[in-house]
């Protein structure tokens, strides 16, 4: 049956073309600038949506590329080991606060630094979480050293 079905260059093609507009979807999908929230965190009974990144290929695009972040969203890496978690603004086209966390804990706060800052960005102490949100954030929500996060995911 198959034999016949690829031999008809009108299946064939038919097959091809719906391969091609599965895999530029699917593409289109997976490199989208699109911020699109997934899970949640809670800090100081506030919520704030977040992308969690937590494979070396998630941390590495990080929000590079997104055009703009709404207001109580970011973006929230993960990582297996303690280290200072080296932060670069890497095609930012918006300027971040930087929340640090030892497991769960805020343990250093970096504050508005601007989309094209050319150095990198670390917690001066060990961490293994990095929360990553708009300029501005961690005043608005009044995040400080010591506070806790919970993950809703």
């Amino acid at each position: 049956m198959f034999k016949n079905f690829f031999s008809n260059p009108v299946y064939f093609l038919f097959v091809v073309f719906v391969f091609v507009i599965a895999f530029g979807f699917w593409q289109k999908q997976r490199t989208s600038n699109d911020f699109q929230a997934k899970s949640e965190i809670k800090i100081n009974s506030q919520k704030i949506k977040i992308q969690i990144a937590e494979n070396f290929e998630d941390r590495y695009k990080g929000l590079s590329g997104v055009e703009k972040l709404s207001s109580k969203n970011g973006m929230l890496f993960l990582y297996d080991e303690l280290s200072h978690c080296s932060h670069v603004m890497r095609g930012m086209k918006f300027d971040l606060d930087f929340v640090f966390l030892k497991d769960q804990k805020v343990v250093h706060l970096k504050k508005e630094i601007p989309f094209d800052f050319k150095g990198a960005i670390q917690s001066k102490f060990l961490c293994n979480q990095v929360l990553e949100i708009n300029s501005g954030e961690i005043e608005k929500l009044d995040i400080k050293i010591d506070d806790k996060i919970e993950i809703v995911r």
